[in-house]
């Protein structure tokens, strides 16, 4: 199993239009380094201004998944940047993502789920996006110094069976300080899944179990100062 990694740096948030142009970018070179294919441009890093408006997006990019299956069941990711909440620094910066089957024209379509998250921008000092790429998909998350809240992520994977991806569906995950309007105080992400067979998507739904190792730096789930231990949860005939 073949598995990379990318770090991209992430300066110490400006509530202002530099800083949000270079969160946005952050993000988007991420996508970029993990071999994603942008399709569709509906913002300008270099020029965009930052919402005065919360819960408003500035613009959007369009990637395929570009993995061994997209010939067969593509996948695109419809990612939007803008202003979380005008007050409230731990919610300040939001993502919109939209993940489905088919694109035409910037339009994410077929069997589609749509999440978003805000995350803290006010940091104590300059950070990194880490992300994962596997055969089976992509993981995204922040690490950077702050204060009360919760770092972001962004996992979205191909169903599979004994490490193998299948063109069945796609599991979406994302975590911050506010997700989907729902506040994360313990860290918890939302999860969906789109099961491209049955023309099925479920619902939104957060997760019992915290991500803590990825999400917050107040919760230990080591064991005996091993690697940290979780709940394993599968479904169906599935591994992912």
């Amino acid at each position: 199993m073949t598995i990379t990694v990318e770090n991209t740096p992430l300066v110490v948030y400006s509530a202002n239009d530099a800083g949000f142009r270079a969160w946005a970018k952050a993000w988007h070179d991420t996508f970029i380094a993990l071999d994603l294919t942008e399709v569709h441009n509906a913002i300008d890093f270099d020029t965009v201004t930052m919402p005065t408006t919360a819960s408003t997006a500035a613009g959007y990019r369009v990637y395929e998944l570009n993995d061994s299956k997209s010939a067969d069941r593509p996948v695109y990711l419809k990612v939007s940047w803008g202003r979380g909440s005008t007050s409230n620094t731990s919610y300040g910066f939001r993502v919109d993502i939209t993940v489905g089957q088919t694109h035409n024209a910037g339009a994410v379509g077929g069997y589609t789920a749509t999440q978003y998250f805000q995350m803290e921008c006010a940091p104590t000092g300059d950070g990194e996006i880490i992300g994962v790429r596997g055969p089976t998909g992509i993981v995204l998350y922040s690490n950077i110094p702050m204060g009360s809240k919760y770092q972001a992520i962004v996992l979205v994977e191909r169903f599979a069976i004994n490490d193998v991806p299948t063109t069945d569906g796609v599991f979406f995950i994302v975590g911050a300080g506010n997700v989907n309007t729902t506040g994360t105080t313990g860290g918890d992400p939302n999860g969906c899944l789109i099961n491209f067979v049955t023309g099925t998507t479920t619902a939104n739904t957060a997760f019992a179990t915290p991500a803590p190792a990825l999400l917050s730096y107040s919760l230990d789930r080591s064991y005996m100062s091993k690697a940290p231990l979780y709940f394993i949860q599968t479904y169906g005939g599935y591994d992912r």
